[in-house]
């Protein structure tokens, strides 16, 4: 999944776009998102998923597989409101609650909405052009620089785990409960050595070639566009007037 994100990051139609811009547009509406009263965040989903494919020219199916990860986690935490939990002397109770179905929903669109926001600006921004929009924004340097290198771990380590899945599976590794518990314990003993030992050599380059603190880059020069500014703003003047309209006739 890292690997087909990075590809889109490279190849989208918003590659050489300022990350002003794309930054403007998700945080917009992300506010609008939270601010604003249902049917605001399905509005705001909706708007995402057209700028994604028609603006980033990124393919649906992507994009859903994208928000897939995320929504797991959203339904982890959208399912115990419609559960009650009772604590008797019998034991313990579970009521379904059909009365906050409501709330769920409206809970589930609002997450499910910021989580696209949030995956659009992942999708559409490389992490080297956070860099200098960050140092911009006067973020510490050693937090920038902690991003940086998180950042490369995660695929060095993503790269590590896929050949000792496939070596572990050429040798029958998960053929059985047993047998998957015994290699999911050597895969994770085998990662926090690699690790530490990468994180070591890492550290070890840096020194090597003069690492003072500070990891400078040399950002291409772009500028923010107004006009795309300017329908950001006006997007989200449109999503708040439709959605209070929307109240109002349901008033």
């Amino acid at each position: 999944m890292l690997h087909l994100l990075e590809c889109h990051l490279c190849s989208d139609a918003m590659r050489q776009r300022h990350p002003a811009e794309k930054a403007f547009f998700s945080g917009g509406l992300l506010l609008a998102c939270l601010l604003l009263p249902p049917p605001g965040p399905a509005l705001v989903l909706l708007t995402v998923m057209v700028a994604t494919r028609v603006w980033a020219g990124i393919p649906a199916r992507v994009f859903a597989r994208t928000l897939l990860i995320p929504l797991g986690f959203i339904l982890l935490g959208t399912v115990p409101l419609l559960v009650s939990v009772t604590f008797e002397p019998q034991g313990i109770s579970l009521a379904w609650v059909p009365g906050q179905i409501p709330a769920a929903g409206h809970l589930l669109q609002r997450a499910l909405a910021a989580a696209a926001c949030l995956c659009f600006l992942t999708m559409t921004t490389p992490v080297m052009d956070w860099l200098p929009l960050l140092r911009r924004l006067h973020l510490p340097a050693a937090v920038v620089d902690i991003m940086l290198v998180l950042y490369r771990m995660l695929f060095v380590l993503a790269e590590r785990f896929s050949s000792i899945r496939y070596a572990q599976e050429s040798r029958l590794g998960y053929s059985s409960i047993r047998n998957t518990f015994r290699s999911s314990g050597l895969t994770g003993a085998n990662l926090l050595v690699f690790s530490l030992k990468r994180a070591q050599a890492m550290e070890q380059g840096m020194l090597a070639r003069g690492y003072d603190g500070d990891i400078r880059t040399l950002p291409p020069e772009r500028r923010a566009s107004s006009r795309v500014l300017l329908t950001t703003a006006l997007a989200g003047c449109v999503i708040s007037l439709v959605t209070l309209g929307v109240r109002r006739l349901l008033a």
